[in-house]
């Protein structure tokens, strides 16, 4: 059994939690998640099972869609609202029109500390943990990227909003920032994922949808296979000579390419492939993984490769 399961996670529960839950359910051990979602935090989780578990490289990397409310007045220690207080109240605040100007300057590229309370390791222990011993420690910006950040409606001290981003950045990093710019101070008080790739919250079922299906034998229809992960990428078949060489790690010549179902071809009149990623199938039709092309070459390299067909299979890089 290998694949994607789209789980709506609820509140007040952690990623890990999600994760052994669907464990139980399935009855297996090997199963991962790409993208923590923080206790407080709902929405979307998408869970890998089996072999699936090796998309990891690729699902990190995917922007993100989140909703949410930012409460002004006062900040907390771990930026949300289950912090403890760590300023006074304010109980005037700014008009829309004035944070709509902040708020401009958080999108594109930018650098973003992490907050205290986070899973970031400082020589080899998590964040949260020195700060629970009162351990105040300096890290390095990150660069992340805001593609939209707007205001979804305000009644203050409550902002709600939507953004997109890049993996990696700390919505409740932006909560407190925004606070402190616009001198009201704030914390993030509600946040829901509704996007990864193009993987989006209505296609997710919630643990207990998920547990009835398999328990009624029906769990194809939640399980999205590998061949069909990230279907917006071209989908390539290989000779049988370049398979064994991709699964053993090794690049083969563009010109091996026998067919591609986008457009009927990935190249352009460079030999060059248009897409960051392609998916790898064999003549039969059988997934062998996702590969990318060498920069300046005519050569595809595998990322990650995964044979279906065997059960010894190995990641490439």
């Amino acid at each position: 059994m290998d694949g994607l399961i789209l789980v709506r996670k609820p509140q007040n529960i952690t990623s890990h939690d999600v994760i052994l839950k669907i464990r139980k359910i399935f009855g297996i051990q090997k199963v991962g998640h790409f993208g923590t979602l923080d206790p407080m935090a709902t929405g979307l989780l998408i869970v890998s099972i089996g072999k699936a578990t090796k998309l990891f490289p690729v699902f990190s990397a995917m922007n993100k869609v989140y909703e949410g409310q930012i409460r002004l007045g006062f900040s907390t220690d771990t930026y949300d609202a289950q912090g403890e207080r760590t300023s006074e109240t304010i109980v005037k605040f700014p008009s829309m029109n004035d944070i709509a100007l902040y708020i401009r300057f958080f999108k594109g590229k930018t650098y973003q500390v992490p907050p205290p309370y986070s899973a970031v390791k400082y020589k080899g222990q998590p964040l949260y943990k020195l700060a629970r011993k009162n351990l105040k420690i300096k890290t390095n910006p990150r660069q992340i990227w805001i593609y939209s950040f707007f205001i979804k409606n305000y009644e203050p001290p409550f902002l709600d909003f939507e953004l997109e981003c890049s993996s990696g950045t700390y919505i409740r990093s932006l909560a407190h920032e925004l606070g402190e710019k616009i001198g009201c101070h704030g914390h993030l008080s509600r946040l829901e994922r509704t996007r990864i790739g193009h993987y989006t919250l209505n296609q997710s079922y919630s643990l207990e949808e998920i547990e009835k299906i398999v328990q009624k034998k029906c769990s194809e229809e939640i399980i999205i296979t590998l061949d069909k992960t990230l279907q917006e990428h071209p989908r390539i078949f290989l000779q049988h000579s370049d398979v064994n060489r991709i699964r053993h790690g090794n690049s083969i010549p563009v010109k091996s390419i026998r067919h591609s179902l986008k457009n009927n071809s990935p190249l352009s009149k460079s030999n060059k492939i248009q897409e960051p990623i392609i998916r790898l199938f064999d003549h039969e039709g059988n997934f062998c993984g996702f590969a990318k092309q060498i920069p300046h070459s005519d050569q595809i390299h595998p990322l990650l490769v995964i044979d279906t067909k065997n059960s010894s299979d190995e990641m490439k890089s």
